[in-house]
């Protein structure tokens, strides 16, 4: 039963429709349309356009957002046609959002450069596998679905020279694969702003992106909100006004977004001599205080351009002495960098692992550490390039230790 007194107006009318009319032309709409009729459903949509009249006034207020991005070498090219698609869908709608690029990737006619890029990515995916055709037969066929054992007999009846053979072709046809989609990417960024960066080796693509964006302070200086993100990241579903805030924005790691019973008791009195530092928020749970400790991912970030341009000036600075003066990169790059600055400087806004969420392992892996799920809002996309046999091993087994707490 709707009781909810509707505020919206036909606009030749101006006269407020009442909950009956508004019952009629929603059961009618749903039903044109072969929706199901949901009385529920009809009471939210009632909400809905109440909200909508009393708060049309706030929408004229739209912010000038940059969203930067990196994208070098050409392992990383095919994914930006995908992430200018995602960002059109579904960041921040409703307001004027550019998208900033600086990258490698070659106008969409140099085909000379694009053939290199395809040898380069050829003898990387056979330094992978160390050139033996053999580990990379038997791992694409376990992909498919056959076990070790059948894998091997596979081996065995084709021979080495056949399996050379067959894997040189598997290989050819996926590196042209991405070259293509590649191509797609530079004719999206041909009516794009990208800002010319030469390759270099990871990680200073990553461990320098302060300083690559701040070459274009100015440029940054024209937007209200700076916002940056992997390029490997996939756009699910809506990011809106939530996460805009007065001062900077950081997201959980999904990793490290425990649940309370994986946290040690820290003390969360910070008057107490018992108080450790670090970074992290006091809960209220239960009339007693529980500090959550924070780690912040590095794919997703930014915040008013002011607060943001601050953070990326200390934080080149801080990556200068550690370079110069000892000689070090920090273990996880500019991610431990960033965290350090939100010790010292915490976030207006904390985003959950909605807007870092994995692209695998949430039943076996993530749902059992998190003690919930999120839902997927920003997704990181798992890198063909960068799985290995090895790598494979070691999640098998770290799912295999995770199994008793699924249940």
């Amino acid at each position: 039963m709707i009781l909810v007194k509707l505020n919206w107006r036909r606009s030749e009318m101006n006269k407020e429709l009442s909950p009956q009319e508004f019952i009629r032309l929603a059961n009618n709409f749903y039903t044109a349309n072969n929706l199901p009729v949901n009385s529920q459903q009809i009471a939210i949509d009632s909400h809905l356009l109440n909200y909508i009249a009393t708060n049309r006034d706030k929408i004229k207020k739209k912010y000038k957002i940059a969203l930067c991005s990196i994208c070098l070498n050409p392992h990383y090219w095919e994914y930006m046609k995908t992430m200018v698609e995602g960002v059109r869908q579904f960041f921040l709608p409703g307001h004027d959002v550019d998208i900033l690029f600086w990258s490698d990737i070659p106008k969409v006619d140099n085909e000379v450069v694009f053939q290199q890029a395809e040898e380069q990515l050829k003898q990387m995916k056979l330094s992978s596998f160390n050139g033996n055709y053999s580990i990379f037969f038997a791992t694409e066929a376990q992909k498919i679905g056959f076990n070790p054992l059948q894998a091997s007999l596979l081996l065995n009846l084709f021979g080495s020279e056949a399996i050379s053979k067959v894997s040189d072709q598997m290989i050819s046809v996926e590196i042209k694969g991405i070259i293509e989609r590649a191509k797609e990417s530079a004719k999206v960024l041909s009516q794009m702003t990208v800002f010319p960066l030469e390759p270099i080796e990871w990680p200073m693509p990553t461990l320098m992106r302060f300083h690559t964006f701040l070459q274009q302070e100015e440029k940054l200086k024209e937007y209200d909100y700076v916002f940056y993100c992997d390029v490997d990241m996939k756009f699910m579903e809506i990011i809106g006004d939530e996460i805009l805030a007065e001062g900077l924005i950081a997201a959980q790691h999904p990793m490290y977004a425990l649940r309370k019973e994986y946290n040690p008791p820290y003390e969360p009195n910070s008057q107490s001599t018992s108080y450790i530092p670090r970074p992290g928020v006091v809960l209220q749970e239960g009339g007693m205080p529980r500090f959550m400790p924070l780690y912040f991912a590095g794919g997703f970030q930014g915040g008013k351009t002011e607060d943001w341009i601050k953070a990326m000036k200390k934080m080149k600075e801080m990556i200068d002495h550690d370079l110069n003066k000892i000689n070090y990169i920090p273990i996880w790059n500019d991610e431990t960098v960033w965290n350090r600055y939100l010790f010292d400087n915490p976030p207006a806004k904390v985003l959950t692992p909605s807007f870092i969420y994995p692209d695998s392992l949430i039943e076996e892996y993530y749902k059992p550490i998190w003690g919930i799920n999120y839902p997927p809002k920003l997704m990181t996309l798992t890198k063909k390039f960068s799985t290995t046999p090895a790598g494979g091993q070691a999640v098998q087994q770290i799912i295999q230790q995770m199994k008793p707490l699924q249940k």
